[in-house]
């Protein structure tokens, strides 16, 4: 049974291949998990460097106006979630 639904895509991307030779890459396993490996690894260090920008403009705008901005943010739902959803991943994300 499992054969008869993998079928389609195993002959469809033989017949691709003969149609589109083009489009057939010669890239090896070892080549796609380091370009993935290399992507993942920027996309950490990308997101630990936006969440600790995020964190010092909101410790600046804490500081620099007034206390009312801050409850402000703590009253409102969305926002109060969206803070403590920026942490638990920053939490996570620096392990």
């Amino acid at each position: 049974m499992p054969l008869l639904k993998s079928w389609p895509a195993l002959t469809f991307s033989r017949i691709e291949s003969r149609i589109f030779p083009d489009l057939v890459s010669a890239m090896t396993v070892p080549v796609a998990m380091a370009i993935c490996s290399a992507i993942a690894s920027g996309m950490i260090a990308l997101t630990g460097i936006v969440f600790s920008l995020t964190f010092v403009m909101v410790q600046f705008i804490a500081t620099a106006y007034s206390p009312r901005l801050v409850l402000w943010i703590t009253r409102d739902p969305v926002l109060s979630r969206a803070g403590s959803g920026s942490i638990s991943l920053a939490i996570l994300v620096t392990g």
